[in-house]
């Protein structure tokens, strides 16, 4: 049987030493990583709203609450507030 020597060299694991790690990522520009920072912040506040919407799936078809949001109000409150707090510091550095 004849392996594709292409095929072979995709299926390797990449792996890189930890300082020629860091010499990539000293290499790389400011904004470049202030970019990719909002890129990850984005995929992450897509993921939360993903959850949400799972929840809220969840909660309708269960029906019967049994006073769990009761319980986990403390939580909501927690998450409410960090959530304008980004808010309020998303803008502020969208007006520098």
């Amino acid at each position: 049987m004849k392996v594709d020597k292409t095929l072979l060299k995709e299926e390797v694991l990449n792996e890189v030493s930890y300082r020629r790690f860091m010499q990539e990522v000293t290499k790389v520009s400011g904004s470049t990583k202030k970019k990719r920072g909002l890129v990850q912040m984005k995929k992450m506040l897509k993921e939360m709203e993903d959850m949400y919407s799972h929840i809220t799936r969840l909660d309708e078809a269960d029906g019967a609450n049994d006073g769990y949001w009761e319980k986990n109000r403390g939580h909501l409150t927690e998450i409410s507030n960090k959530m304008i707090d980004m808010g309020l510091k998303i803008r502020k550095i969208g007006k520098k």
